[in-house]
């Protein structure tokens, strides 16, 4: 019994693992090469989401982790209530950013003009909320499903944006990326063959 609960704990740190690397690797390409202010902290607070959620998800279950859930994602709605504002302001900040590479696709001439220190925080702060969701998401797909199909459905479009517009070296988040949907990938061969076992 307590080999399996050894198990159970090592499976479960080895998907936690894999969420980093998977949310952060996809973060970093998407924020890096969009040239998003504050990519540092966006990324660790999304680590920080990250582990906020694999906790629900491996410590409640059933109805504990469902009222959590919702008690976790109302506070995000009422949040972006009540900043309503100020994140619609930052979501036109971050347009600034993602324009350019539309323009690129388009093969139109279009700059961004640099934002000011009070536009930065406020796209931080909108990126921030988005992340959140994302992060949430990600983990139940990493953690909770362990499935490959939800982690790359999660994955790839933030990568195929990000990889349209490669303009800085991308070598170690790339490289990770594709680690973590290796490792989904395989991980989800073994159960699939451990339950046809």
């Amino acid at each position: 019994m307590k080999g399996g609960q050894q198990a159970k704990w090592a499976n479960s740190a080895v998907q936690i693992v894999l969420l980093f690397l998977g949310l952060v690797s996809t973060l970093a390409l998407f924020f890096g090469q969009s040239g998003f202010p504050e990519p540092s902290f966006l990324l660790f607070m999304s680590a920080v989401f990250a582990a906020l959620f694999s906790a629900v998800f491996l410590l409640f279950k059933g109805r504990t982790r469902a009222f959590l859930l919702l008690g976790i994602f109302g506070a995000w709605l009422l949040a972006g209530v009540f900043a309503r504002g100020y994140f619609s302001y930052g979501m036109e900040v971050a347009s600034g950013y993602i324009a350019p590479y539309l323009a690129q696709v388009a093969n139109l001439e279009l700059g961004a003009a640099a934002p000011t220190q009070e536009g930065a925080q406020a796209c931080a702060a909108f990126c921030l909320y988005c992340v959140f969701p994302y992060a949430g998401f990600l983990a139940w797909a990493v953690v909770l499903r362990r499935s490959a199909l939800f982690s790359l459905l999660a994955t790839i479009p933030l990568f195929a944006f990000s990889y349209g517009s490669l303009t800085q070296p991308a070598g170690v988040p790339l490289a990770l990326l594709f680690v973590f949907w290796v490792s989904m990938i395989l991980q989800s061969r073994v159960l699939r063959t451990a339950k046809e076992v």
